[in-house]
C-alpha cells in the first residue's frame, strides 16, 4: 500500500497546486478513503485493486463540484 500511496502523493503534488502539507493530506485522505471504501465490498484490498480505483473514485469526488 505504501507504494500506491506513494504515486498518489506524487500524481497530486504534480496536478494541484495547493501548499505541499494540503496537498499530502488530500493524497492520504482519498488513499484511505477509498481503501476503507473497497475493505466494505472486498475482503482483501490488494494494491492493485487501490491503485486501478482511484481514478473512477476521484471521479466521482469531480461531478460532486461540478
Amino acid at each position: 500500500m505504501g507504494d500506491v500511496l506513494a504515486g498518489i502523493v506524487a500524481a497530486f503534488v504534480g496536478q494541484f497546486k495547493l501548499s505541499l502539507s494540503h496537498t499530502v493530506q488530500a493524497a492520504v485522505y482519498a488513499h484511505s478513503a477509498l481503501a476503507e471504501q473497497m475493505a466494505g465490498y472486498n475482503y482483501v484490498v490488494r494494491p492493485s485493486l487501490l491503485a486501478d480505483g482511484m481514478a473512477n473514485f476521484m471521479g466521482r469526488y469531480q461531478s460532486n463540484l461540478d
